[in-house]
This record gives C-alpha cells, sequence and structure tokens, in this order.
C-alpha cells in the first residue's frame, strides 16, 4: 500500500495512501511530473495553499469517498441539485462559516470535484429561499451597490400552489403580465417582503418557467402588431426546442401556467411545439399520439369527415 506525505502550508506532514491523495487532480498530476518512482514515503508534496487544520478535514473527506465512482464528464451539463448531499456529508460539514468557505477553496486548489460539488451545493442551501439582504446577514457581507443598483437587483418570491418559495429577480418575474399586476396592486415597497402567491401552478412547473423567463430576460418586447401576423411554427430556437423536450403531461401544464401568468412568449412557443407536434398528422394519429378517446360514433365521424372535406388538401 504505498503512501505519500503531504506538507500544509503551516509544515504539518500527513502521510496518506496514494490512492487516496489522488482523488486531487492537482497532486496526481505533481506525482506525474515528480514519476512513479518517488511515490514513496521519503517524498513530501508541499500544499502551499491549504493549513494544516483544512488539509486533515480534505484528506478525512477523501478517505471516505475513496471508493465512489469517478464523476462523469457530462455531469457538468447536468441541471445541479443542492437536495441529495448524503447524511455523512452534510454531518461532515457541520462546520463554522469560516472553515466551510476555507475547504471550498481548498477543494478548487487541489481540484476534488467531489467536495466541491458538495460543499457548493450546501452553500446553495445556505441562501436558498433568502433575499440579497437576507444573504448579506448571513455571511456578514456589507451592501456595496448604490441605491439605484440595489433597486434593479430587487428579488420578489413567487410561491407555488404546493407551498415552495422562489425568489426571482422582479425583473424578470414582470416577463409574467399577471405577477406585474399583482405587483402594482401591492405597491413597489412591499416587493421583497411580499410573498406573491401562483395558486394555479405547482413547483416543478414554476421552476421551469422561471428557467425560461431567467434565459429570456434580455429578449425585446413583442410588437404590439404581433397577433395580426401569421403564425410560424417552424422557428423556435434551439434553447426553446431543447428546453420542451419534455413529456406531454409537462408541455400542456407549461402552456397553462404560461396563460395563467400571461407570459405571451412562453406562451406562443409551448403552442407551436405543440402545433408541430400534430403537423401532418390525421385526426386518429391525433388521438393515437395525445391518448385522447375518440367519442365520436362512426356515423358521427363521417358527417364531420364530409362537412370538412372542403379544407382537405386536393
Amino acid at each position: 500500500m504505498a503512501i505519500i506525505k503531504l506538507q500544509s502550508s503551516d509544515g504539518e506532514v500527513f502521510p496518506v495512501e496514494t490512492v487516496i491523495a489522488k482523488q486531487s487532480v492537482t497532486i496526481r498530476t505533481m506525482l506525474e511530473d515528480l514519476g512513479n518512482e518517488d511515490e514513496e514515503e521519503e517524498e513530501v508534496v508541499p500544499l502551499p495553499n491549504v493549513n494544516g487544520a483544512i488539509l486533515k478535514r480534505v484528506i478525512q473527506w477523501c478517505t471516505y469517498h475513496k471508493n465512489d465512482p469517478p464523476i462523469s464528464d457530462d455531469d457538468d451539463m447536468k441541471e445541479k441539485r443542492s437536495d441529495d448531499i448524503s447524511s455523512w456529508d452534510a454531518d461532515f460539514l457541520k462546520v463554522d462559516q469560516g472553515t466551510l468557505f476555507e475547504i471550498i477553496l481548498a477543494a478548487n486548489y487541489l481540484d476534488i470535484k467531489g467536495l466541491l460539488d458538495v460543499t457548493c451545493k450546501t452553500v446553495a442551501n445556505m441562501i436558498k429561499g433568502k433575499t440579497p439582504e437576507e444573504i448579506r446577514k448571513t455571511f456578514n457581507i456589507k451592501n456595496d451597490f448604490t441605491p439605484g443598483e440595489d433597486e434593479n437587483m430587487a428579488i420578489i418570491k413567487l410561491q407555488s400552489s404546493d407551498g415552495e418559495v422562489f425568489p426571482v429577480e422582479t425583473e424578470i418575474a414582470k416577463q409574467s403580465v399577471t405577477i406585474r399586476t399583482m405587483l402594482e396592486d401591492l405597491g413597489n415597497e412591499d416587493e421583497e417582503e411580499e410573498v406573491v402567491p401562483l395558486p394555479n401552478v405547482n413547483a416543478a412547473i414554476l421552476k421551469k418557467v422561471i428557467q425560461w423567463c431567467t434565459y429570456h430576460k434580455d429578449d425585446p418586447a413583442a410588437p404590439d402588431d404581433e397577433e395580426t401576423k401569421e403564425k410560424r411554427s417552424d422557428d423556435i430556437s434551439s434553447w426553446d426546442a431543447d428546453f420542451l423536450k419534455v413529456d406531454q403531461g409537462t408541455l400542456f401544464e407549461l402552456i397553462l401556467a404560461a396563460n395563467y401568468l400571461d407570459i405571451k412568449g412562453l406562451l406562443d412557443v409551448t403552442c407551436k411545439s405543440v402545433a408541430n407536434m400534430i403537423k401532418g398528422k390525421t385526426p386518429e394519429e391525433i388521438r393515437k399520439t395525445f391518448n385522447i378517446k375518440n367519442d365520436f360514433t362512426p356515423g358521427e365521424e363521417e358527417q364531420v369527415r364530409k362537412e370538412n372535406e372542403w379544407c382537405e388538401e386536393k
């Protein structure tokens, strides 16, 4: 069992199994530069950016997680969650804020992806649902915004039908005419403290609506004469197309939410997606696509077909 020695910035030396130390890409690279023959107990690897107390905790984390499968390359592309921290990690990270941030810095310097991921998730959980002012109080951060800059970053809280609260920049939330009207009724001075209830939208759908509005926050406003233009369904952006790769239930819930919240752009693109799904299909194929029961009798269906023969393509 090969052992190497890691030396902290304050001179403390820790003998560590090589396989454990190599969870750090930084240390692994150092060892490759030294050559395998030097990975012996005589060689000391200096880590000038990590003190003894923090290095001890990093080694403890790496030892516990030494048998974890490697993180896949496409993991960075996945949507991040902060509710999947293991109970061991949660207990391990019950530390003061200073220690937590030092562990984050050490994980970043040592390039230990799993440790960096779980520490950042812990910080995310600490700020979830908080306004900028509450976050500043949590971390004792001085507010260096001018009043005008602070106003531009104003946050409101949106509450879904199942009680989950989402802090959202006011300018993003105001893409919804419904929310904009609510805020005008409440008055600007109440925006941060007031929770805006959205009884017709559940948390999963509201989260996706906020994601869409955040991405599209800088889009130009739709012109007033947009309604009179002929509609197309082949002009969906690649981002929106990927965003709307969801099951039918979710797609229709997004349509209902966009309609209730009066978000024209989102309603437009979701309806175009449905239009593309039925384009060129017969009524029977459409019923199969959306699992719709045919409640016409054969006679009624034949009558409808005859009445609408004029609009069928020749």
